[in-house]
């Protein structure tokens, strides 16, 4: 995402569910209980496990775009002397 506006929209949306379960818990419209705890729990784990797989591939395929996308930076020699052929 480019847009910073869209982004932070988009964060502010996915942060509903984090603010609307307490607010249910804390007015009673949900009781808490040992299972709803276990759920969420259970829930939280396997968003928190499908997100870093996706953002894994994210990152996998970004730095395999930049690694062979012909732009190569040159490094310093190790004496801080320009390599042959740089400006």
């Amino acid at each position: 995402m480019t847009d910073v506006r869209a982004a932070a929209q988009l964060s502010g949306l996915a942060s509903l569910l984090t603010i609307a379960v307490p607010l249910l818990i804390a007015f009673s419209v949900i009781h808490a209980t040992l299972a709803l705890a276990v759920g969420l729990a259970a829930a939280l784990l396997l968003l928190d496990g499908l997100g870093w797989r996706i953002v894994a591939v994210m990152v996998r395929s970004r730095t395999a775009q930049n690694r062979y996308s012909g732009d190569q930076r040159r490094t310093p020699s190790p004496r801080g002397h320009q390599a042959k052929g740089a400006p």
